[in-house]
């Protein structure tokens, strides 16, 4: 690790819908990421860790939260079907990963 000195953790909060609007979803993504890299600065970070964009929208009332965490590792759904032998891009495990999910009973 690079960081000599690391500072300590400050948990960000969740964004609603109005403070991205008001200061843009790319600045509050940026400043997420510059505070992960004050605290962990390496090889391993620049060639293999990004930054993944989460949301939470409620279905009763409308509101969303927003975050954006970092990751090392992205576990890819295997698409439904798959057999021995064949061969399906990694584009479509990456969109069924970003599909959008419906949270129901135990999971709300």
């Amino acid at each position: 690790n690079r960081t000599r000195k690391r500072p300590p953790y400050k948990e960000r909060p969740d964004l609603g819908e109005e403070d991205l609007s008001r200061r843009g979803e790319e600045r509050y993504a940026a400043e997420a990421w510059h505070d992960h890299l004050r605290r962990h600065r390496s090889v391993l970070v620049d060639l293999c860790q990004g930054q993944l964009r989460s949301q939470v929208r409620c279905c009763e009332c409308g509101c969303s939260s927003v975050t954006f965490d970092p990751f090392l590792f992205l576990s890819l759904p295997m698409p439904s079907g798959l057999r021995q032998g064949r061969q399906v891009p990694i584009e479509a495990a990456i969109q069924a990963f970003c599909a959008e999910e419906q949270l129901d009973g135990d999971d709300r």
